[in-house]
């Protein structure tokens, strides 16, 4: 060892050690992994391939930190009495044998599961577990396992041959007296850096997730990036969480043939999925470019295109009067994760669920960017904070987008809060990254998330813009709808102007303190489709909702393809009702009446025409009626999740 590494204590000198052995053989074992799919790894671009290795390292960081940090934290406790404790040493021996071994259990059963699964190993893996015999036939008669038994037995054994051997070198007599403040600070640095290595990232607004590792639309290199303990301990840690457990809506049989009844579908043939219909159109494609404004907290009550006198958004008002502009379109949730999920992917959120986020949802998803992709589209998705917050990139990087621009890729001296840049640095970016992809003469469908309508409001004060609300909240919006008006004035000087389609649409409503009910309010938005010179404006008063945005797109482009989304094409097709969920509340609206179910029950409401406010209903009947069309639905979603059918 050199001199330096001899003037650490002791105890942490054997943490080190074995921290780095441990690294060394998860390597290894991803190597190996690398190695028996190297055939489908070899044409992927050599990039994706590194960084799958890099995320590699920091998710085999995790787990070495999860294993280490308390004989860590045993050992800083034990340093203040100043001699050596041998039960305790025997005690972190044995556990750290414990949880290595355990470790790379996981990781060499990982193994022929990725071969099968083409993910990481989960909890799912366990589900044979209350058929113990029948899970051991099939692990021990599939001679295909026994060269990852052996290697497990193989790794175990080397593993506990180096550590003994670093216990025996390390743990020795004190050589000299070091001062106590001295060890302290040192063992308080190990524990920093121990728990930097546990959260995998430096950045404030999310620590590190199974999506972080998910950088490109190559599974096989997304997945390589994982260490299989860490998606396992999550699985496990989801499961015990009671907000991901399955929900009982209803019986599935039944809901899956009122949802097939709802949409039409009465053919006995099914794809893959029992709503996936092939959308077959009667014209020739027209290969428009795409932009997707999801404005953060954009309620309709917002503006003056709906009654607003404040004037919010003279903007967004004006662009409204030359667009198709839809008066009773609602958000599929009350959170930007819905709002994003919904819209891109046309599926509704169960409650209380965060579909990009939850380990379950680490599988294969169609979506407007995934299906344009097939169409040579080139996709590209904008955020102005931090992309692993709410596990967007890791989400939506493999189902279809092909760039993920985030916090990252701006100035950071124009980084105002914990969600990034204002919205108009965004837009400026956008333009930019426009201009470079229209040079590739591919049509682009881009998506932009905005954010500056939403606390903690930063408000730029560089820019040619000047409120005249006094309400912080009031000045957030208008900036918010500035910012779009600057975003169209700089887009309509390019030469892709004409011919690309821009949609606004928010990710949920909120409170306006108008006396607005607050369902409506938190779920009401607009949806205004934008390209004078290619579509007539009109008023559409028909109902809709973020689910129908892949659809809707999908029609406006006359392309036909495979509609796995519960969502219909608005301007071709007449929805009857359209379930949402208000957390833990789930929700459905059906001409003018709105059910809501809840923990006190299921109650019926009347909207008003202005749409401001809602009356009691007794019709228990009509009640009921619509709480059975919200639970098929969610029961239907649940189930395709759970059978891996939302491909």
């Amino acid at each position: 060892m050199k001199s330096w590494f001899k003037k650490i204590p002791q105890q942490l000198q054997f943490i080190a050690l074995v921290y780095f052995t441990g690294m060394i053989f998860f390597s290894i074992l991803r190597i190996v992994l690398f190695l028996l799919h190297f055939n489908e790894i070899r044409t992927i671009p050599v990039t994706y391939i590194f960084q799958s290795f890099v995320w590699g390292i920091r998710f085999d960081a995790v787990i070495s930190g999860y294993f280490l940090a308390l004989p860590l934290v045993l050992f800083f406790l034990l340093h203040f009495f100043r001699r050596r404790f041998l039960l305790p040493d025997k005690i972190i021996f044995i556990f750290l044998l414990l949880m290595y071994g355990i470790g790379f259990f996981i990781v060499c059963a990982d193994i022929p599961w990725f071969n099968h699964q083409q993910t990481r190993l989960t909890m799912s893996a366990m589900q044979w577990t209350n058929t113990p015999m029948m899970m051991l036939k099939i692990i021990f008669e599939d001679i295909q396992n026994y060269p990852f038994l052996i290697a497990y037995v193989l790794l175990v054994f080397t593993f506990y041959r180096i550590i003994k051997k670093i216990k025996t070198k390390t743990f020795i007599e004190e050589r000299m007296q070091r001062s106590m403040v001295v060890s302290t600070a040192i063992y308080l640095f190990a524990c920093a850096f121990m728990f930097l290595g546990i959260r995998g990232r430096l950045a404030q607004k999310s620590p590190i997730r199974w999506g972080s590792a998910f950088v490109s639309q190559y599974n096989i290199t997304n997945q390589l990036g994982l260490n299989p303990v860490y998606t396992f301990m999550q699985s496990w840690l989801d499961g015990l969480n009671q907000k991901n457990n399955e929900s009982y809506f209803m019986d599935e049989m039944i809901a899956l043939q009122k949802v097939r009844e709802y949409y039409g579908l009465t053919s006995t043939n099914q794809l893959y999925s029992p709503l996936a219909r092939k959308i077959i159109s009667d014209k020739q494609p027209s290969k428009y470019n795409v932009v997707l404004v999801i404005m953060e907290s954009m309620a309709t009550r917002k503006m003056g295109a709906f009654g607003n006198k404040n004037q919010l958004t003279l903007k967004l008002d004006s662009i409204s009067k030359n667009s198709i502009l839809f008066t009773n379109f609602y958000s599929d949730g009350i959170h930007t994760f819905n709002g994003v999920y919904s819209s891109l992917f046309g599926l509704p959120s169960l409650p209380l669920k965060h579909h990009m986020k939850d380990i379950v949802n680490q599988q294969p998803y169609n979506g407007i960017a995934k299906t344009l992709s097939g169409e040579n589209y080139q996709t590209i998705f904008f955020t102005t904070h931090d992309d692993q917050f709410d596990n967007m990139a890791g989400f939506l990087a493999p189902n279809g987008f092909q760039r993920i621009i985030s916090q990252k890729d701006y100035p950071q001296n124009k980084v105002l809060s914990t969600l990034g840049v204002p919205d108009h640095v965004m837009f400026e970016e956008a333009v930019t990254r426009f201009n470079e992809l229209h040079q590739h003469h591919q049509p682009f469908f881009a998506s932009l998330l905005t954010g500056s309508d939403h606390g903690p409001y930063e408000i730029p004060t560089d820019i040619p813009f000047h409120p005249h609300s006094s309400e912080i909240e009031k000045q957030a919006t208008e900036y918010a709808d500035w910012a779009i008006g600057h975003f169209m004035d700089q887009s309509s000087h390019e030469s892709w102007f004409d011919s690309t389609i821009f949609i606004f649409t928010g990710d949920h409503g909120g409170v306006i303190g108008d006396g607005a009910d607050h369902y409506l309010s938190y779920h009401q938005i607009p949806l205004i489709i934008f390209a004078p010179k290619i579509f007539k404006s009109e008023i559409n008063n028909k109902l809709g909702g973020q689910t129908d945005v892949f659809a809707t797109i999908l029609g406006l482009l006359n392309i036909s393809y495979v509609n796995n989304s519960f969502g219909v094409d608005l301007l071709k097709d007449v929805r009857k009702f359209l379930p949402f969920t208000y957390d833990d509340e789930l929700c459905c609206i059906s001409g003018d009446s709105i059910s809501i179910s809840g923990k006190e029950g299921v109650s019926l409401f009347r909207i008003h025409e202005d749409e401001r406010c809602c009356d009691v209903i007794n019709d228990p009947h009509r009640a009921d009626s619509l709480l059975t069309c919200a639970k098929a639905v969610m029961q239907t979603m649940q189930s395709m999740i759970k059978k891996r059918q939302v491909y």
